[in-house]
């Protein structure tokens, strides 16, 4: 069973939690919530001092040229402490390992860890000789700490050769006769080489603490590095500390907490499993303060997300391309019972769906647009009249009524020409498609259900009603009801050309529009005017 630990209690560090886990534990964050110093207040309220270690993410990385040796347990208490012959205690760590500096102390002691490697080496080698002279026979020696090292070593620099000899570190390309001395090697080898030692060498059932576990390592191997490690020593808790969440998602059976902030004394946190299914994006925008989060579809590029971001200022607005992907994330947040800090919604488009699987989706959080799709908030009557007054358009008035003809004849030609009906009918027998459920116990059962099901779809009166209904709104020249049905993303284009612009140059306009520093901004009407497509979410 690995060693437990205490975290502070979510939102009030004068508490404290005793966590155990069988896997290793992953704390993740952006810059600057905290991260670094949960570690620390994680060291300093260890069960057993004596049983902890934590590798800071500043450190030096200077290899001696020759390594002065010591016997182990000395240099083993020096590790840990910095100095012998003191309490064992963490005023003692702090004072002498931490120069009383343990957030920003840059730590020392390769020194220190390289002594520890090479004493335990002579102690075996001695208890083997020793043995040897007692029974006069040569029994097997047991790998030691160096022999672990060699061997990882070779996974990850398999272009070096490692030597630890004689109290002194060098590498060796193979293709070369000559070897070089350990402060030759590059930035990466070396951090490699400090944190194989570290591990190897720590007291069993230790808790250790990395910070930053990724630093200059080179990412084809900084899994492999910390799986061989993690594989070495089960018997330790290995505590990650990171903003990179594809490390964070490489470790196997961890147990994630996302660190959101820090205000100095308190830290807020989430505890999250399946951190390994969500994509890597996802979980980026996960990490912050806000805890209501909507899926869009889109891209961080595309307008409806920006008016979105603006319109929905109290959540945290994630596009995610697709309206599929929107349903997906929506379900998985909300099912997912360690993501309980977090509530999740989603808005696509209305897309010829039925009202009956509107209020479905509804009742998992998804919301539709009061429009067929996104794209149509652009030749909203409102919209038209903010970006016009924003470009100063004198005749936006005649303009707005010329695109709003001209839209209600294409859709009459796509009523005439059948396709705006025939797509209605195609979405509404696909929903009653997926409805069909599969659990039955023999075929008969599964027959007389399917046949039962296709005999409920009457195509041609669902292609009738939507027909009907698209024909009433031409009739009527009702241009609300138009752009709340008829799917076309190009109707844009018409009131881009009586602008006399682009799609994209229009589309620039409504951005710069809403922006609180632009000259006759628009934000305030624009916004206002998203009241009556986009969904009220609660």
């Amino acid at each position: 069973m690995k060693p437990t630990f205490n975290i502070p209690g979510n939102g009030n560090s004068s508490t404290k939690n005793s966590i155990s886990h069988e896997g290793p534990i992953v704390l993740i964050g952006k810059n600057g919530s905290g991260k670094s110093r949960l570690g620390i207040w994680i060291e300093q309220n260890a069960p057993n001092i004596f049983k902890i270690k934590r590798i800071s993410a500043q450190k030096a990385l200077q290899i001696p040229p020759n390594i002065l040796i010591q016997n182990s347990e000395n240099a083993e208490i020096e590790l840990l402490y910095g100095v012998t012959g003191q309490p064992e205690n963490y005023l003692t760590k702090l004072r002498y390992l931490y120069q009383n500096k343990p957030h920003n102390f840059v730590l020392n002691d390769f020194q220190r860890v390289l002594s520890l490697l090479f004493s335990k080496k002579a102690t075996r080698d001695s208890n083997a000789i020793k043995e040897f002279k007692r029974t006069g026979a040569m029994s097997s020696i047991s790998k030691d700490e160096i022999d672990f090292i060699e061997d990882i070593w070779k996974l990850i620099y398999p272009q070096r050769e490692i030597m630890l000899v004689d109290s002194k570190v060098q590498a060796k390309h193979p293709a070369f006769a000559t070897s070089y001395d350990g402060t030759d090697m590059s930035d990466g080898e070396r951090v490699a080489l400090y944190l194989m030692a570290q591990i190897l060498c720590i007291p069993e059932k230790s808790i250790i603490i990395i910070d930053e576990p990724e630093v200059h390592l080179n990412r084809t191997i900084i899994s492999t590095l910390w799986d061989k490690l993690e594989d070495y020593r089960p018997d330790c808790l290995f505590i990650y500390i990171t903003h990179e969440l594809e490390f964070a998602q490489s470790r196997r059976n961890s147990k994630s907490y996302f660190i959101s902030s820090f205000d100095g004394t308190n830290w807020n946190y989430t505890e999250i499993s399946g951190i390994e299914r969500l994509p890597r994006e996802i979980l980026m925008d996960l990490i912050g303060p806000r805890n209501k989060i909507l899926f869009v579809e889109g891209e961080k590029q595309s307008l409806d997300y920006q008016l979105y971001n603006q319109y929905y200022s109290g959540f945290k607005v994630i596009p995610v391309k697709s309206c599929e992907n929107v349903i997906k994330y929506t379900q998985s947040i909300n099912q997912n019972s360690t993501l309980h800090a977090f509530e999740a919604f989603g808005i696509i488009d209305r897309d010829h769906r039925s009202e009956d699987e509107i209020a479905k989706l509804q009742s998992h959080k998804i919301y539709t647009l009061n429009l067929a799709e996104s794209e149509n908030l652009m030749v909203t009557e409102q919209i038209m009249e903010a970006v016009g007054n924003y470009l100063k358009f004198g005749d936006i008035k005649q303009i707005i009524q010329d695109v709003k003809d001209e839209i209600i004849n294409r859709l009459s030609v796509e009523i005439n020409n059948e396709k705006q009906p025939t797509d209605f009918a195609s979405q509404q027998i696909k929903y009653e498609l997926g409805s069909f459920e599969i659990d039955h116990r023999n075929l008969s059962k599964l027959n007389d259900h399917f046949n039962t099901l296709i005999g409920s779809i009457k195509i041609n009166e669902i292609f009738d009603h939507h027909r009907s209904k698209l024909e009433n709104i031409v009739s009527s020249k009702n241009y609300g009801e138009a752009l709340k049905y008829y799917n076309r993303k190009s109707l844009v284009t018409i009131v881009a050309n009586k602008l006399g612009m682009t799609s994209e140059a229009y589309r620039n306009h409504i951005l710069y529009s809403i922006q609180e520093e632009c000259e006759n901004c628009q934000k305030d009407n624009i916004l206002n005017a998203l009241e009556n497509y986009l969904p009220i979410i609660s």
